[in-house]
């Protein structure tokens, strides 16, 4: 293996030659085997280059980079380099929480040449710290990338340089695109006899890109993963510039990378097809952006072999998307990887197995075989303008900006939608909106919301590689609370239907989300494939999100629409309903239309292809043919809050029918805040007290916000709520109600009185025969009732009782209240202190004496210790002890007694004799 043992540490050389050509010295740093890089090449070189010096230079080149690149003493090329944007003028980064804010720095792509060498080309993309890429000259190709992705702790300033022929290949290494379906039915535009075919054109190829979290772990910032795809991408057109009968322009309009914990919203699964299922699924709706095709990476390990997988002849269909794994490091491998994925989308199938792009096994190949070529053009033209889904690339003329609005008078508060007109294609846009929110706009088509009443002007400037132009409106906007238009509803449908509801009673063919030419804005649409779907009668509906028409009046619904008659015998039909309770029932039809062959609903002449809007004259608005779009009143459903409107397709086995700019406007709303007032079907009572809550609030409150301290629930939302108390207190009831115009709160403090039944308990303190009872029941107690268990009782609170005996006694503590009773029962011993007796069978005889001792002390004796000076035994626990007495001699007894209440003790001096 060749090994550069080169370990001078060098700084960035900038030197300016006499010719203003900038020179970039990077020298070699690579002095021990690195692991991870001779897996993968034969030979490769590292050098430490200052990829952000050079990035700031390119910056400032304008539109033609020159410079000299020096790699230590192996390279020094001298490149020209001009700008080769891939993203697109409208490209948007989004994570799963929305929409970023672009970096200022951008990885900036570019195409160029080498100075000097006939036939050499480069392709390189720049960023901060960031260089990926390759040169082509004198038959090899050599590829540059950064260290780090090979080696993540690497210094970002050293980069990998390694020809293609030195690269290992990787075995196994296949696409699934043979496990997946061919796409059984191509819904793109077929030429047909006659028809002028446009060839040798440039073409735009929009392309939406979704990285997973690992990919967004792997290379640490959203930047990081946009520059990964940004250069891969720059590699692949090289692929795709001229080896097809029209030129191929990618255009990125979207990057989508997820960047927390669970923030993937496709399958977790590592199978090739399942997850390509699940992108599939999720791409149209969440991508925000319009695209040709949707590309997602991903860093998991695919089932397998399988490093990627696409739909084949997918371009432009519901199956426009692919899955790339980010299986190496190696730029040369995930150049091809990605051009083949891209093939199949563009209906090439796989090559037999040899060194082209489309083999299954994915190697350093650079052609594309005949049989892919052919497959690739034969497609491209079926998808070309004017009536394909790929556009033109920009003519080379500077753009003349136009511009409309659909209102110019309007209420404060409202919204107005912008369209461009502007003639030569725009690819940017900059708008000014004095007065607006937002004031400015880089959006084709934006909407903008006006607060203020005045008069305000709008001001459009649209640039193409070709040049700028501005034209302001004045006056253009007049916002004024009389008078004007509210505009408080719009669906373009281009982020898919979010919020809406799609009706689909057999679980078949229903309303889906296409693309579609001659639209006002974008070009998402909802469609019904009437055209392949044979159930005459069915009926499929796409429910609105809710409406609120609270002080709304002059209430219109605008739509937009499409269709063309299949013939007299299969017509299909659009219905409008509308409902007030949020869509549990639509009892109210407030348009219908089915084409009778005059033009009264179709916009577009009767045909029997399938049919598939070209221009705008397919459209209501068109005015090329039939009817206007449908705008209808709905001013009887003025002031409900909850409303919501399906538009129903009834199939007859006809033909297409398209959808797009649902609109919904009034007059200027007329709100009066709302009065907050409840009342309460009871407010005192015993556990559990259920209590009703009536809303008399006034001027119509839509929500209620209801607080019930001591309540459950503690809160509610509903209007007339029901709540249970089940603990005793007094509780503040609030209620808050909102409309349009403002909140309202009302406090009834102290409303709800709640009672519960006492709990008895008690203590007992014992002095001989007294007991001191002391209560120790709830506070909420009417009247105390004692049985002492002697036949006595007392009604006070803690009375004092003397007992006229010992013993156990049950003493019952019974209390009450309105609300219920509750006892507690105890048992209380008296015990006295006993009286000390004794007597014998005699006190006096001869030696030896046997004396037989008689307790007589009192019954509640419970120990006895007797004393017997001179006796035998000389002590005695034993109630009646028997002593013997050997020793003549007058002696004492003596006898204690005890229990628990004390002890008492007796001596008889001389007793015994």
């Amino acid at each position: 293996m060749l090994r550069i043992l080169l370990t001078v540490v060098g700084s960035f050389l900038l030197t300016t030659l006499l010719t203003a050509q900038a020179v970039f010295d990077a020298p070699a740093l690579k002095s021990s085997a690195i692991p991870s890089l001779d897996e993968q090449f034969k030979n490769y070189e590292v050098f430490q280059l200052d990829a952000a010096a050079l990035h700031q230079y390119s910056k400032t080149a304008g539109e033609s980079v020159a410079f000299q690149l020096n790699l230590g003493s192996q390279f020094s090329w001298k490149i020209g380099l001009v700008p080769v944007e891939l993203r697109a003028p409208n490209y948007v980064v989004r994570n799963e929480n929305g929409f970023l804010v672009p970096e200022e720095e951008r990885a900036r792509s570019y195409k160029g040449y080498l100075n000097g060498q006939s036939g050499a080309f480069v392709r390189m993309t720049m960023n901060q710290d960031f260089l990926y890429g390759y040169v082509k000259a004198d038959g090899e190709t050599y590829f540059i990338e950064p260290l780090w992705y090979f080696q993540p702790l690497a210094a970002k300033d050293l980069f990998v340089v390694y020809n293609e022929k030195d690269v290992i290949p990787k075995k196994g290494t296949v696409c699934a695109a043979d496990e997946v379906n061919k796409h059984a039915q191509n819904d793109y535009h077929k030429h047909q006899e006659g028809e002028e075919k446009v060839v040798g054109n440039c073409l735009i190829l929009e392309l939406s890109i979704a990285s997973d979290l690992l990919m967004f772990q792997k290379y640490g910032t959203v930047v990081g993963v946009e520059n990964h795809n940004i250069a891969v991408m720059n590699n692949v057109q090289g692929n795709y510039d001229n080896e097809f009968a029209d030129e191929i322009e990618f255009q990125i309009v979207e990057q989508f990378v997820v960047t927390s914990s669970g923030g993937d919203p496709w399958t977790n699964s590592t199978n090739p097809g399942t997850l390509l299922g699940s992108f599939r699924n999720w791409g149209p709706g969440g991508f925000s952006m319009t695209h040709d095709l949707g590309q997602l990476w991903t860093d998991r390990n695919l089932d397998g072999t399988v490093i990627g997988v696409a739909y084949v002849g997918g371009m432009c269909t519901n199956d426009r998307y692919h899955v790339l794994q980010d299986f190496t490091s190696n730029a040369q491998f995930l150049r091809v990887l990605t051009a083949h994925e891209i093939g199949h989308n563009l209906d090439a199938v796989h090559d037999a197995n040899g060194t082209w792009i489309m083999s299954p096994t994915v190697s350093g190949a650079t052609n594309w075989s005949a049989n892919s070529i052919a497959d690739i053009n034969a497609f491209i033209a079926q998808n070309d303008p004017p009536n394909g889904c790929l556009a033109f690339c920009p003519p080379p003329l500077p753009p003349v900006p136009i511009f409309m609005t659909n209102l110019n008078v309007l209420c404060p508060g409202s919204y107005v939608n912008f369209y461009d007109q502007s003639l030569n294609s725009p690819t940017s846009w900059s708008w000014s909106f004095p007065g607006g929110s937002p004031s400015s706009s880089t959006l084709q088509n934006p909407t903008v919301q006006y607060a203020n009443p005045g008069s305000y002007n709008v001001t459009l400037t649209a640039t193409n590689a070709n040049g700028s132009a501005s034209a302001t409106q004045s006056g253009i906007i007049v916002v004024t609370p009389v008078g004007g238009t509210d505009f408080f509803f719009w669906e373009d449908f281009e982020a898919g239907p979010a919020g809406w509801l799609t009706v689909n009673p057999d679980g078949q063919d229903t309303w889906t989300w296409e693309s579609a030419a001659g639209t006002q804005s974008g070009n998402r649409v909802m469609r019904m494939d009437n055209f392949n779907y044979d159930a005459p009668g069915q009926r499929d509906g796409l429910v609105s999100p809710t409406l609120d028409f609270f002080g709304r009046t002059n209430i219109t619904l605008e739509v937009e629409y499409a269709y063309a008659r299949y013939n007299a015998q299969n017509r299909d039909s659009l219905v409008i309903y509308v409902s007030k309770n949020g869509g549990v029932t639509f009892p109210t039809r407030v348009f219908a239309a089915t084409e009778n062959g005059t033009g009264n609903f179709a916009t577009a002449p009767q045909t029997t292809n399938a049919f598939n809007p070209t221009t705008k004259d397919d459209w209501c608005y068109g005015g090329g043919f039939g009817a206007n779009c449908i705008s209808v009143n709905l001013d009887q459903f003025a002031n409900e809050p909850n409303v919501k409107i399906k538009l129903e397709n009834v199939n007859d086995f006809g033909n297409r029918m398209y959808i797009d700019n649902v609109r919904v406007m009034s007059s200027c709303q007329v709100l009066a805040p709302p009065i907050a007032n409840f009342t309460a079907n009871v407010t005192e009572g015993c556990v559990p007290l259920q209590v009703q809550f009536t809303d008399l609030s006034e001027n119509t409150p839509i929500s209620w916000q209801w607080s019930f301290p001591g309540g459950i629930p503690s809160t509610s939302v509903q209007q007339n709520p029901q709540i249970s108390y089940v603990t005793g207190g007094t509780y503040d009831v609030i209620l808050t109600v909102v409309n349009p115009a403002g909140v309202d709160t009302y406090v009834m403090e102290d409303y709800i009185t709640v009672g519960q039944p006492p709990v008895a308990g008690f203590t007992s303190s014992v002095n001989g025969s007294t007991v001191t009872f002391t209560n120790a029941s709830t506070a909420n107690v009417d009247t105390y009732s004692w049985d002492f268990g002697d036949g006595t009782s007392s009604t006070q609170a803690s009375p004092t009782h003397t007992y006229n005996a010992d013993g156990a006694y049950i003493v019952t503590l019974t209390v009450t209240n309105e609300c219920g009773t509750d006892d507690q029962i105890q048992v209380v011993i008296v015990v006295n202190p006993p009286t000390a007796g004794f007597s014998s069978s005699s006190t006096n005889g001869c030696a030896p004496f046997a004396v037989q001792f008689v307790d007589e002390s009192s019954e509640n004796t419970t120990g006895w210790v007797w004393t017997f000076p001179g006796g035998t035994p000389s002590t005695s626990t034993s109630q009646n002890p028997l002593v013997t007495y050997n020793t003549p001699g007058n002696y004492d007894v003596t006898l204690l007694v005890t229990n628990t209440a004390g002890s008492d003790i007796i001596t008889s001096s001389n007793y015994i004799t």
